[in-house]
């Protein structure tokens, strides 16, 4: 069985080698040469209550302002698709939205919180936006994601928006970059997007292959986030910084179907 630091080599070398395109009609692959050995640090807290294994993983950091920086936009994208312990603890996910308004200095930027659970045109009235939690939630009056985004825009006015990201199949649209609006941005080497492309390295009948997607969003402030390229104002991208914060849950997955009973095994921060 591989290591914890192999798996993370591994998924760094992979995703070094996405092939970029510069156009359609591009016969070869670019691939990035990895000229020294890429190294991650993880941080780890247990055997607190999970808002404070969270502050505590923050501390080890060095600090929310260490990671998060006065201007920045934030986009945090959890795991909504189950409930319970199948998703993000809410204490844990208010916390960390706590720690970002309240960072020393102030906070003039914005904070995001972005999913895709794939249910369709109203995913709010799905999965773990709309289902009671029984577990994992450690907040009176909040039971799940809905109630604890009304409950951090009503503290953090226009300074936090959810935006539900919707297939292209469900009602979404596909674009070709901010100019055109929100919706999805498919990278398969036309009108003007790159080809970015990852596959398995298979032949014959055994290729597989898939080429990447991102969104593009509005917040409640009018502000466009393009996932891939940053901040758009004005038809052109800002120097303003998109840090983007994987919230996830790290499940064993394996329960009754549709009963969103999956065993956490933990949560971690990564830098």
């Amino acid at each position: 069985m591989e290591t914890r630091r192999e798996f993370i080599k591994k998924i760094c070398l992979i995703l070094s080698a996405l092939a970029f395109r510069r156009d359609a009609n591009a016969k070869e692959t670019v691939k990035q040469i990895i000229t020294e050995e890429v190294k991650s640090t993880v941080y780890r807290s247990v055997n607190g209550r999970s808002f404070e294994n969270l502050l505590k993983v923050v501390d080890l950091m060095g600090g929310i302002e260490k990671i998060i920086g006065a201007d920045d936009v934030v986009l945090i994208k959890p795991n909504v698709q189950w409930w319970n312990q199948g998703a993000p603890n809410l204490a844990a996910l208010k916390a960390f939205v706590g720690l970002v308004m309240d960072r020393e200095g102030g906070f003039f930027g914005e904070v995001v919180i972005a999913e895709n659970t794939h249910r369709g045109s109203s995913p709010w009235k799905h999965s773990g936006w709309q289902r009671g939690f029984d577990k994992n939630s450690d907040i009176e009056g909040i039971n799940n994601y809905n109630d604890l985004g009304d409950h951090l825009k009503k503290n953090c006015d226009d300074r936090f928006s959810i935006c539900h990201l919707i297939d292209v199949g469900a009602g979404n649209k596909r674009v070709f970059g901010p100019a055109d609006g929100t919706g999805y941005v498919y990278c398969d080497g036309t009108g003007g997007v790159p080809l970015i492309e990852f596959d398995n390295g298979a032949k014959g009948n055994e290729y597989r292959a898939v080429i990447m997607t991102y969104p593009i969003i509005k917040t409640d402030k009018g502000t466009i986030i393009d996932f891939k390229n940053g901040i758009w104002s004005k038809g052109a991208y800002t120097e303003q910084a998109l840090k983007f914060i994987n919230f996830a849950a790290l499940n064993h997955h394996k329960g009754r179907r549709g009963s969103g009973h999956w065993k956490k095994t933990g949560s971690r921060l990564e830098s």
